[in-house]
């Protein structure tokens, strides 16, 4: 932009390529929540912290950056995210593999000595 502005004594425009429901469409993918796509490699999840309940995404991870939706949803308590990320294995389509969440971020602009302790206990875990 500077270059164009600067240099070249043009007018910049921004070229936003325009999304459309038809280019949305021919994107999706047929599969189950819950169920890892065949061409994801790892897995990764986020918390939302809220004053009182949690929403969570996680996303299987190819390559090229491509990412797919493999779960999300809100629950209540601490426990209960520990059962979506660290106890639950998702099974890939079309195959008996399971694999479980390899790293997950967690929001803490709410409850925050909360999840300062979610998260240390987490890394104790990780360490035995």
């Amino acid at each position: 932009m500077n270059f164009v502005n600067s240099w070249l004594a043009e007018v910049w425009e921004e070229k936003i390529e325009e999304t459309t429901v038809d280019k949305i469409r021919n994107l999706a993918r047929d599969y189950d929540e819950g169920l890892v796509p065949e061409d994801v490699l790892v897995l990764t999840a986020g918390v939302d912290v809220q004053k009182d309940h949690f929403y969570y995404v996680i996303r299987g991870w190819g390559y090229y950056e491509e990412s797919w939706l493999v779960r999300s949803g809100r629950v209540e308590y601490w426990d209960d995210i520990i059962e979506v990320l660290f106890k639950t294995e998702y099974c890939r389509v079309n195959s008996a593999e399971r694999i479980g969440v390899y790293m997950t971020c967690v929001d803490s602009g709410f409850r925050t000595d909360e999840v300062y302790r979610f998260v240390a206990r987490g890394r104790i875990r990780q360490r035995q």
